[in-house]
C-alpha cells in the first residue's frame, strides 16, 4: 500500500491507497482517508499517529510538505524509525505532463521556489478539467493560482488566512491583546462590540474584500467565460461562500468546485506519472 501525507502548517492529512494515481480521493474499500492536528510536532504524538500504519504493509511513503529542511529531516527520521521506510518528498518542477498528455507549466524562474502545496493543488485541478482554472487554497495562508487554457501558470497570490490575520494583531499589538483578554463571548454581527469580535469580523471582512477583488480581476483578465474555480483547505467552506457572494454582486457565473483533498490528489498523480 501507499501512504500519502499532506503536511501543512497546522494539520496533516493522510491517504492510504492500494494504487496510484487516486482518481477519487475518499474513504472506500481501497482507500483510507484521515487527518490529525500537528500538535506542535510533539515527538510522542507523531509516533502514535504513524504507528497506526505499521500493520498496513506499506511499500512507499509520499509527502507534500511546506515545512523547512529541519522539519523534513525530522519527519524522515520518524518514518524510518516507526515505519522502516524513507519518505519521498514531492517538489515543484518546471512542467507536469497529465494523464491525457497535456502539459502544465510553472511560471517561476526557479520552479522549486513555488510552494509544493500550490504546485500539487494545480496538478490535481489540471487532472480534473481541460479549461482555464483558478485554485484557491484556504489554509494558514490563502494562496491563489491561475492557469490558462494552454496549461500555463499565470502566477498567483499569497495572503494571510483568517486565523493568521487575527494572531498577527493579538500577538503584535499589546493594547489589542490586553483588551481581547477581557472579553467574554464574541459580540456583534457586522461590527464587533468587543475587541475579540472586532478582530474576528475585521479578518472576515478583509477576506471577503480579497475574494471580491479576485473575482473582478478574473472577470477582467480571463481568456474565456468558462473559468473553473477550485477551492481547497481548512477554511474552504468560508471561501466558497465569499466567492459566491462576490460573483452574485458582479453577475458572474463561474463554476466552483470544493475539493478538500486536492493536494493529496495532486500528490498521487505527481508520483504516479512524473516521478
Amino acid at each position: 500500500m501507499y501512504l500519502l501525507l499532506d503536511l501543512g502548517n497546522s494539520r496533516c492529512k493522510y491517504l492510504l491507497s492500494d494504487a496510484l494515481p487516486v482518481v477519487v480521493v475518499q474513504s472506500s474499500e481501497e482507500n483510507e482517508l484521515g487527518s490529525w492536528d500537528n500538535q506542535s510536532f510533539n515527538q510522542d504524538f507523531w509516533e502514535r499517529q504513524l504507528q497506526r500504519f505499521q500493520s498496513k504493509k506499506l511499500s512507499k511513503v509520499f509527502v507534500s510538505s511546506v515545512a523547512g529542511k529541519e522539519r523534513k529531516e525530522w519527519l524522515e527520521a520518524m518514518c524510518q524509525q516507526v515505519l522502516g521506510l524513507t519518505p519521498l518528498f514531492a517538489e515543484s518542477t518546471d512542467t507536469y505532463v497529465s494523464e491525457k498528455l497535456r502539459r502544465l507549466s510553472n511560471s517561476y524562474d526557479s520552479p522549486m521556489a513555488l510552494g509544493v502545496d500550490r504546485w500539487l493543488a494545480m496538478v490535481g485541478a489540471f487532472e480534473l478539467c481541460d479549461t482555464e482554472f483558478v485554485v484557491i487554497d484556504a489554509g494558514t495562508a490563502i494562496t491563489t493560482d491561475w492557469v490558462s487554457v494552454a496549461g500555463q501558470h499565470q502566477g498567483g497570490h499569497i495572503v494571510a488566512g483568517g486565523r493568521m490575520l487575527q494572531q498577527s494583531l493579538l500577538g503584535g499589538t499589546g493594547g489589542i491583546a490586553w483588551s481581547a483578554s477581557h472579553d467574554g463571548e464574541l459580540k456583534g454581527e457586522s461590527f464587533g462590540v468587543n475587541t475579540s469580535a472586532a478582530v474576528a469580523l475585521g479578518a472576515e471582512t478583509m477576506i471577503k474584500g480579497y475574494c471580491g477583488q479576485l473575482m473582478k480581476d478574473i472577470a477582467d483578465q480571463a481568456e474565456t467565460k468558462a473559468v473553473k474555480l477550485f477551492v481547497t483547505g481548512g477554511d474552504g467552506d468560508f471561501i466558497v461562500t465569499c466567492l459566491q457572494e462576490a460573483m452574485k454582486e458582479r453577475q458572474l457565473e463561474y463554476s466552483i468546485s470544493y475539493q478538500p483533498h486536492l493536494v493529496l490528489k495532486g500528490l498521487s498523480y505527481w508520483f504516479s506519472l512524473n516521478n
